[in-house]
């Protein structure tokens, strides 16, 4: 470790700090304007609420915008999805990251598609724009293609950090899931680019965590093992999860003009204006309710359906954004759903429900992404709360283990390979795979 802190480095965690600092503005900037954006749809809704007509008009906007994504990711195929996968070729050596005109773009896409409501989440796009902030920065100052990997490790990172405000996440998630190969100079260099952002998303936004949880009680050991069950369950749902994106996306593939492929997507976000609007977006909104309101299983049961559904299909459109905090949402109505069950049917304690919500998002996300060290400090530093580690990894763990024995690949493995495919059936082949 001590070769890590050598003067030769001096250079490189300079241009680290730099990086984290400009994408930490970046991310923070994206992620103020979809707050912004959040509210300005809830008052859309209200309007519409009080005069029906409006709705012909969120309609007209939606498909308008849906033409102008499909346009886009048409002429710029780097932009679609969460962008994660992107930065994982990238890395890999499978396609050469190019920051103009993809980091503009994938920031003004990303807030068209998330501001309209698409059920999509602001962290894949958050990394592949710090991803892309140090290919700019990397342009001008890097002095070789180890130290490009990298400075792009470390603004991937960055990235990941001011969406959450997770700096421990965002560096774990880049070893854990971008599979970089691991030195003590790339660990010091996206520790300090983490901070970096995080000190700027701090400044900005405030230091509050994202999920406002409390955990007054915690369950006592003797009842770990009824997080075996969420676990499995999880786990389950989290191949089902995955299996759906990659049909949403063969079946979107089926159409032929790319202008018409995120139509779909955004005329079922316009009949949620009407029908129900809690589902839009990432499902911030739907986790405040649930924790607030007592809904019955049944009802839990098909939001998580409707929820699996609509992700599905935004996703598979191609529009720009994530499925993080859908999925998190996901899993906390799942940990919600659970919580009921032990408590309506086996006379439970009905003083858990927020820690069953924490360990539903921990659990699916693990399952999901195969990341669980990610998903367990991730929902740590989200939450503020580091007493319920050890539950955290039992419930973790569990799903995860549930998912690699149902035989489902990591989702952003498998999407990189859609890419590639994609690419190839195009006539683009991709290079080999450096290292």
């Amino acid at each position: 470790m001590r070769k890590a802190f050598e003067t030769k480095h001096t250079l490189l965690y300079m241009k680290a700090v730099f990086i984290g600092l400009l994408a930490g503005l970046i991310v923070t900037a994206y992620r103020f304007l979809l707050l912004k954006l959040t509210e300005g749809r809830w008052f859309v809704v209200h309007a519409a609420e009080k005069q029906p007509l409006f709705y012909i008009a969120i309609f007209v906007v939606l498909t308008m915008t849906a033409f102008i994504i499909g346009a886009t990711v048409s002429k710029y195929p780097m932009l679609k999805g969460s962008g994660i996968p992107q930065i994982k070729g990238g890395l890999r050596g499978f396609f050469k990251l190019s920051w103009f005109p993809e980091l503009p773009l994938k920031f003004f896409g990303g807030l068209l598609a998330l501001g309209c409501g698409l059920s999509l989440g602001r962290e894949g796009p958050s990394i592949q724009l710090g991803g892309l902030t140090a290919c700019a920065v990397n342009k001008k100052f890097a002095k070789s293609q180890k130290e490009e990997d990298c400075l792009l490790t470390a603004g991937s990172a960055a990235g990941l950090t001011a969406a959450f405000g997770a700096p421990l996440s965002g560096v774990l998630f880049t070893f854990e899931e971008l599979r970089n190969r691991m030195t003590h100079t790339s660990l010091v260099t996206a520790i300090l680019s983490c901070l970096a952002a995080g000190i700027v998303s701090e400044a900005i936004l405030g230091q509050l965590p994202v999920f406002s949880f409390t955990f007054p009680n915690m369950i006592p050991v003797s009842d770990y093992f009824l997080l075996i069950p969420l676990g499995v369950v999880c786990g389950t749902v989290a191949v089902i999860f995955n299996q759906s994106l990659f049909l949403s996306q063969d079946l979107h593939a089926r159409i032929k003009n790319p202008l018409l492929r995120p139509l779909p997507a955004f005329w079922l976000t316009g009949i949620l204006f009407a029908g129900f609007p809690l589902l839009l977006g990432s499902g911030h909104d739907l986790l405040q309710e649930i924790k607030a309101e007592s809904y019955a299983v049944p009802i839990l049961l098909i939001l998580i359906a409707a929820k699996l559904l609509f992700t599905a299909i935004c996703y598979g459109s191609g529009s720009p954004g994530g499925i993080f905090l859908p999925l998190l949402m996901l899993g906390a109505i799942i940990g919600k759903t659970y919580e009921l069950l032990l408590v309506n049917y086996f006379d439970y304690p009905h003083i858990y429900g927020s820690f069953f919500i924490a360990l539903g998002m921990t659990a699916f996300f693990s399952g999901v992404t195969k990341a669980p060290i990610t998903g367990c400090v991730l929902i740590l530093e989200m939450t503020a709360s580091l007493s319920h580690l050890i539950p955290l990894i039992i419930a973790a763990l569990t799903s995860y283990g549930i998912a690699n024995y149902l035989g489902d690949s990591p989702v952003y493995d498998e999407l990189l390979e859609r890419m590639l495919n994609d690419r190839k059936k195009e006539g683009i082949y991709p290079k080999k795979e450096v290292g």
